[in-house]
């Protein structure tokens, strides 16, 4: 059996994330103050600075969602994963008009492609 796609909802401080488990830690990396050079610079960045700190816990790096779960682990962030309803996605041709979820006449699927 398929496992279901899950979001993970990560609160720093007072800012929130939702996205899969890479799509935060790319966010996180972008951050004021985060260290530099891509998505495993930052991961290796972090587990430096709370290696230096000497707090408890180790970091993952293996991949974002252990990188995420170690942080949790150690209460540096929360962590709640949120699943997905349903494996498929609306095609934008059919989210418009009379589909199960309308946008009105101002919205293009070239709009809704823009966002993807």
């Amino acid at each position: 059996m398929a496992r279901r796609p899950f979001l993970c909802k990560v609160t720093v401080g007072r800012d929130e994330y939702l996205g899969t488990p890479e799509e935060v830690v790319a966010w996180m990396a972008r951050a004021q103050g985060a260290p530099a050079g891509g998505v495993a610079s930052y991961m290796q960045g972090v587990a430096a600075r709370v290696a230096a700190q000497g707090r408890r816990g180790e970091v993952y790096l293996s991949s974002p969602l252990a990188f995420l779960e170690s942080l949790a682990a150690a209460r540096w962030i929360r962590l709640e994963r949120r699943h997905e309803p349903s494996e498929d996605r609306v095609d934008p041709q059919q989210a418009l008009g009379d589909g199960p979820v309308a946008f009105g006449d101002d919205v293009s699927p070239d709009d809704l492609e823009d966002l993807l």
